[in-house]
């Protein structure tokens, strides 16, 4: 039998001008774009082919010293192959000081990463040090491709490890909305980069699974930062009175515990159901026992509202309760309105402002003691 490797070669060469040619049709070939040209091909090979980048240059404006220089200079352009998941351990100064190092080298020895080499002999993990993630709080911090995981202690980089790939074999990604018939409430879970890094991503999908097991209609809103990154993976409670209550330091295993505790089940049957496997539960684990809502509201709160008493936000104005990316709701909420007028935009005849609780059926008055009514609403100037 003979061997057809050299014929495979070439179709191999030949597939991956293909896909480059098909990424300069999309992108261009002029110099201007030589960046997005370059991420576009790492994206696509996941490094970048000495190959790959000589088509570049044959087929583009930019020529080889270009390609060269601006691939090596910018860190995020790899020359070498990757593995599948890439790890980033942050070396920035808040987790260089808490042991990002060591971190960095417990990773290399619990994935047998042998001299100097940065990715697994199955492809599967490479690893590098990055400048900063950007969530100091938590330090020191990895991401592992799009997840985040803080306080990373060397001893522990093996659960790290099976934890994301179980979350590979699990789609962790929140899921759809409840479907809502007269809904009861609101939660408002932060999600900024700290609280995302703390794991609110997981206490969205537990809010979501949970709210659909135990068939109580809630709106779950994802908003911005609430102000406190410490504090984090944080819930607000909001009651159709108006009223908050604030957990801090929330886990997945008590979002049950505080959708019971706040709301009814839809049903009379689906109350009672709920309630019997509640006690049943009660005596199996202490989970509910020690579930942050049976701390006292000082406890709880106490050093938040010392923290956040008698600041006043000016471009982080509605933090806490704006969804970061609806912008009708930021509009509802005079969204534009220095835009407005800096332009001479002529508002229509006879529109009145409205109170603000007034504009969406969730943007009560917020009735937390070191949080007074919004004044002055979000401006551009």
């Amino acid at each position: 039998m003979s061997c057809n490797c050299e014929n495979n070669i070439v179709e191999s060469r030949e597939a991956m001008i293909a896909r480059v040619d098909a990424i300069i049709d999309r992108i261009g070939t002029s110099r201007q774009i030589i960046i997005p040209l370059l991420q576009a091909l790492q994206e696509e090979f996941s490094y970048l082919p000495s190959e790959a980048v000589e088509r570049i240059y044959e087929q583009t404006e930019i020529d080889r010293a270009q390609l060269i220089s601006v691939s090596t200079f910018y860190s995020q352009f790899r020359h070498i192959p990757y593995g599948k998941y890439l790890i980033k351990v942050c070396t920035g100064t808040a987790c260089h000081v808490k042991g990002a190092g060591n971190v960095y080298d417990s990773f290399r020895r619990e994935l047998k990463m042998e001299d100097d080499s940065i990715t697994t002999s199955d492809q599967l993990f490479s690893i590098e040090k990055i400048a900063c993630l950007g969530c100091c709080t938590l330090a020191p911090v990895v991401q592992i491709d799009e997840k985040i995981y803080g306080h990373v202690l060397p001893g522990k980089v093996n659960e790290v490890i099976e934890d994301f790939l179980a979350t590979q074999e699990v789609d962790g990604k929140p899921g759809s909305p409840v479907s809502m018939r007269k809904v009861q409430g609101e939660i408002r879970l932060g999600m900024g980069s700290c609280c995302q890094a703390s794991g609110s991503s997981d206490i969205y999908t537990e809010l979501v699974k949970s709210s659909s097991e135990l068939a109580i209609d809630v709106n779950i809103k994802p908003v911005g930062c609430v102000g406190v990154c410490n504090k984090v993976p944080l819930i607000d409670v909001v009651l159709p009175d108006g009223n908050i209550t604030r957990y801090p330091h929330v886990k997945a295993a008590e979002i049950k515990e505080i959708l019971h505790h706040h709301f009814k089940p839809a049903g009379r049957l689906k109350r009672l159901k709920n309630s019997l496997f509640n006690h049943i539960d009660t005596f199996h684990t202490d989970i509910t026992w020690d579930n942050v809502i049976w701390k006292p509201e000082n406890e709880r709160t106490g050093v938040i509202d010392s923290f956040l008493a008698g600041q006043k936000h000016i471009s982080t104005e509605g933090y806490g309760f704006l969804a970061p990316l609806n912008i009708d709701e930021y509009i509802a909420h005079d969204g534009f309105e220095g835009l407005k007028k800096s332009t001479g935009y002529p508002q229509q005849a006879g529109s009145g402002k409205q109170h603000p609780d007034q504009r969406h059926p969730w943007s009560w008055r917020r009735r937390i003691p070191h949080r007074k009514e919004m004044g002055n609403r979000c401006r551009i100037s």
